[in-house]
């Protein structure tokens, strides 16, 4: 399984933690970032993303490869758009989240490789006690358990947000999404077209 062991706890985020709940609710509620442990040793930082990240947005993009740029956005996305940088950037740390890992040692990478290996987000979806969630890890960052260390968080963040259910939509042939979203217990169902709907009661 696709797993990966927080090295620091999150309390504050939790739903039970009366400071986070009773935020001001024109005040953007603090996520804090948490510290993990990828099932072959590396350790990374698990945060939630800010505006500065934007310089790196084009490299991110650009880096991953276009298979996986096709299974995200469910189409052949050749560039980013601004609607897919505000999207990854707007967050109030409650009804709509966004998070990236970040390795915390120093790493080998490629020239033009981004700080950041891999994004996360959830964020209102059709129904009023429902969000949206969706992960995307860099190539080379797959299959380490990545997509778990951030689901497991952006789950927990969800609840602590007041949903109900989290859903996701992906192609049937994306296997590791599809898998990742089992191993955490969503219901999952096929849809026409080649489309898995899945669903999970927080």
């Amino acid at each position: 399984m696709d797993t990966a062991t927080p090295l620091a706890p999150a309390n504050a985020d939790d739903p039970g933690h009366h400071d986070a709940m009773s935020a001001p609710a024109d005040r953007k509620t603090v996520v804090r970032s948490t510290r993990c442990l990828l099932r072959d040793g590396t350790r990374v930082v698990v945060r939630p993303v800010r505006q500065a990240d934007a310089r790196h947005a084009k490299a991110f993009f650009g880096w991953l490869s276009d298979e996986t740029r096709y299974l995200r956005f469910m189409y052949a996305a050749k560039e980013l758009t601004p609607e897919m940088m505000r999207s990854a950037l707007e967050q109030d740390g409650l009804r709509r989240v966004s998070l990236v890992v970040e390795p915390i040692e120093p790493v080998e990478r490629a020239p033009g490789e981004p700080p950041a290996i891999a994004l996360g987000r959830y964020a209102p979806g059709s129904e009023a006690d429902s969000c949206e969630v969706a992960i995307t890890v860099g190539d080379p960052w797959q299959r380490r358990g990545v997509g778990h260390t951030l689901l497991r968080r952006l789950i927990v963040l969800a609840r602590r947000g007041g949903y109900r259910t989290m859903c996701a939509t992906a192609f049937s042939t994306n296997a590791r999404m599809v898998g990742l979203a089992r191993a955490f217990g969503f219901d999952v169902r096929q849809e026409a077209g080649g489309v898995t709907a899945m669903r999970l009661v927080l």
